[in-house]
């Protein structure tokens, strides 16, 4: 579901010219109700995404930093949202989605990759290469991880972001890599489409 969403984004060349038209109608008609279904569809499908996101990683990551990485990421999304209103007309809105659009690669080859050590852990899947390298620190110790340990602050974030992997097997490595190498030629003919047209 969330490649279809970051393949769909990337086939939207126009989005942002066609919201802006339609905004700009219903300004011009007073259309106060059409602005309002305007703006409602477009926080809902956003927030839908949002419960999407939330939803995989909080499945993925049952981690101890659940409720810390909650609260950062309401935090920082309250900045965003901050910036976005202060300096939104500044923003180049195709640059934006670009961003975006890799961070949500990214999340959807850590998905990727952690299904895949889901599926080895229950067998389904071999192990091949158990440990292609191992960069998990020592447990502290008082017992607690350090940052950039799977498991601690740092890690874990990283791990519910974009996949980050201490110790993954080949079969996660070439899962996470193989993900984002047939995006990233599925971005590259979409946009050589799009400069046909």
């Amino acid at each position: 579901m969330l490649t279809y969403m970051i393949l769909w984004m990337m086939n939207q060349k126009h989005i942002a010219t066609e919201l802006y038209q339609k905004v700009e109608i219903e300004l011009n008609e007073q259309h106060k109700v059409g602005l309002f279904l305007v703006v409602f569809a477009s926080v809902l499908r956003e927030g839908i995404e949002t419960v999407i996101f939330l939803g995989a990683t909080t499945f993925v990551s049952a981690g101890q930093n659940n409720i810390l990485g909650a609260l950062l990421g309401i935090a920082t999304v309250i900045i965003i949202a901050y910036f976005i209103f202060i300096a939104g007309k500044k923003i180049n809105i195709k640059i934006f989605f670009n961003i975006t659009s890799v961070f949500l690669i990214l999340f959807a080859a850590g998905l990727v990759s952690s299904s895949i050590h889901e599926f080895q852990e229950a067998g389904i899947l071999p192990e091949a290469i158990e440990h292609v390298w191992n960069i998990n620190p020592q447990v502290n110790s008082d017992g607690t991880f350090p940052l950039m340990h799977q498991e601690g602050s740092i890690g874990s974030i990283l791990n519910s972001l974009i996949g980050y992997d201490a110790s993954p097997s080949l079969l996660q490595l070439i899962g996470y890599l193989a993900y984002i190498s047939l995006i990233m030629i599925s971005w590259i003919n979409i946009k050589r489409i799009h400069k046909t047209i």
